[in-house]
């Protein structure tokens, strides 16, 4: 579910960056639509094959629901700080006609926007996260080429005379600002897939001062709903205060140029390398992605072995068969892995 969830949340802050506030009703629609699938999936017994149940979805539609009321009390302010040149935007640009002849990159991004108070174009990428702090999160995304492609997209987009560039803002528009030589920046929208907890009211009506992950504003309602006073809780506030918003946050960051052409120039080397694959119809197997942010791709024992899940002695005579085999061959197999060498 994390998937359509993510889309969930990012089909929301769309609407509610063009100015339409009908995040609910598209949290009902999905919640009947994936109430619909399970009972699809259900009547044709496939119920084991999906992820999640009726007390799934109802647990993600209240946390998307809290996720935007809470979103939009705290950033309905970017309207009136942002210049907003699109949602969604979809690009198609060459690569480099130079370096990379043929090759082209393609994407969307979540939001477009022009700052005046910076004299700054954004590109703006949301992310619905587990992460518990801005720090955390800047760690696990901070060096994500996928922001240094979008930049260097808007660069080419905006700075560029070529009739060879697709996208979906208008690109007069985005010629007003290339006068006012504006830096193009990065900025992470942050939502934590998490519902702020609300402090314990005990027996005698206070609040408990034990840790809780909750926010600033929660923790103060909660005080005025059990008529207690602030003064009582200095320090349970001035922690909360010093924390921040853990639940909503951002990370704004403005790559050097250098980083752009750092990216574009691993970007043609990798085209070189598919490009010599074609021609030598041999590839080279990458585990880069194997763990991709420390989860297990579920895909690897495939990968890693073709004949995985049967035993080793059939999974030998099918290997040596596809080479051409004529009957049985002995192979040393690695103890350590499970693994056995390739028959020749």
């Amino acid at each position: 579910m994390p998937l359509v969830f993510g889309t969930l949340v990012h089909s929301c802050l769309e609407e509610f960056y063009k100015g339409n506030f009908i995040h609910e009703g598209l949290i009902t629609e999905w919640e009947e639509g994936m109430s619909k699938k399970l009972s699809e999936c259900e009547q044709e017994g496939l119920q084991d094959q999906v992820s999640f149940d009726e007390e799934a979805i109802e647990k993600a539609s209240e946390l998307a629901r809290s996720m935007m009321s809470r979103y939009i009390d705290k950033y309905q302010g970017d309207m009136g700080d942002w210049v907003i040149l699109g949602t969604e935007v979809v690009f198609d640009i060459p690569l480099s006609n130079t370096l990379a002849p043929g090759w082209r990159l393609t994407g969307a991004i979540d939001l477009l926007v022009y700052e005046p108070s910076s004299n700054r174009i954004i590109v703006i990428d949301h992310k619905t996260t587990a992460a518990y702090s801005p720090q955390a999160a800047k760690r696990t995304y901070e060096m994500s080429p996928q922001s240094w492609a979008y930049l260097y997209a808007i660069r080419t987009a905006m700075y560029s005379d070529s009739d060879d560039i697709s996208i979906s803002v208008d690109r007069n528009k985005l010629a007003e600002f290339k006068d006012k030589a504006p830096q193009i920046g990065f900025l992470y929208n942050f939502l934590r897939k998490k519902i702020p907890s609300v402090p314990k009211v005990l027996k005698n009506g206070t609040i408990s001062k034990a840790s809780c992950d909750t926010t600033y504003k929660v923790f103060t309602n909660a005080l005025r709903d059990a008529n207690q006073v602030f003064t009582d809780y200095e320090d349970q506030l001035a922690m909360l205060s010093k924390k921040g918003d853990a639940f909503l946050f951002r990370v704004d960051t403005q790559p050097q140029s250098s980083v752009i052409e750092q990216w574009l120039s691993d970007a043609v080397a990798v085209t070189k390398e598919i490009d010599a694959g074609h021609e030598a119809n041999a590839w080279r197997r990458s585990t880069n992605q194997c763990n991709p942010l420390g989860r297990r791709c579920e895909f690897l024992d495939i990968c890693v072995d073709p004949y995985g899940g049967i035993d080793d002695e059939e999974r030998i005579q099918l290997m040596f068969n596809e080479i051409g085999g004529e009957g049985p061959v002995e192979i040393q197999q690695e103890s350590t892995s499970g693994i056995a060498p390739a028959p020749f």
